[in-house]
């Protein structure tokens, strides 16, 4: 895999991502919610979770049960360090399930663990030869600079987004926080 491909892969798998976290927030809530961390329409967790799942769990891929249980492993690990990762720098968490049972400090909890093992099936099976199809239907010329207009974008808007939490944690201004539950 080219960087370019990689950063078109993070890009569409952080957008899907984010579709998916709106959709399950106006089933639960029945209103709009950006479930995202930055501006745009991304969530960099499934953009990293994505990029891991077709890199990672490729060798998986002709076992549906062992590539089940390491998307789950790997999906857990990559959610609790996320998780802890955005409190320590930030002070606020982006979701929290003290409510869940089985919850590991209400950073992960079991019945996500068990959906993520779902999806990394779904991904590696069904969804990546999608997106490979998809991004053969672009030149392999234009992949560059697809890639580092998006990246560049990706960056201005992180720059934008961290300045804004870190501005309001020092003013102590909780407005900025998502919606968490």
């Amino acid at each position: 895999m080219t960087p370019a491909y990689v950063v078109l892969l993070f890009i569409i798998y952080s957008f899907i991502g984010w579709i998916l976290e709106v959709l399950c927030s106006l089933h639960l809530k029945h209103r709009f919610i950006n479930r995202g961390f930055l501006y745009a329409p991304l969530c960099p967790i499934y953009g990293a979770g994505g990029i891991l799942a077709v890199t990672l769990l490729e060798p998986f891929s002709g076992n549906l049960v062992q590539l089940a249980v390491f998307g789950m492993i790997y999906s857990t690990a990559l959610e609790y360090a996320t998780s802890w990762g955005m409190e320590k720098l930030f002070h606020k968490r982006w979701w929290y399930y003290s409510k869940s049972k089985f919850n590991v400090n209400g950073r992960v909890c079991l019945l996500n663990t068990i959906v993520f093992g779902l999806f990394a099936v779904f991904i590696v099976r069904v969804f990546q030869p999608l997106v490979v199809s998809f991004l053969s239907h672009v030149p392999v010329k234009f992949h560059d600079v697809l890639a580092l207009s998006l990246l560049g974008f990706v960056i201005i808007d992180a720059g934008l987004t961290i300045t804004r939490l870190l501005t309001a944690e020092k003013k102590g201004n909780p407005s900025t926080q998502r919606d968490v539950s």
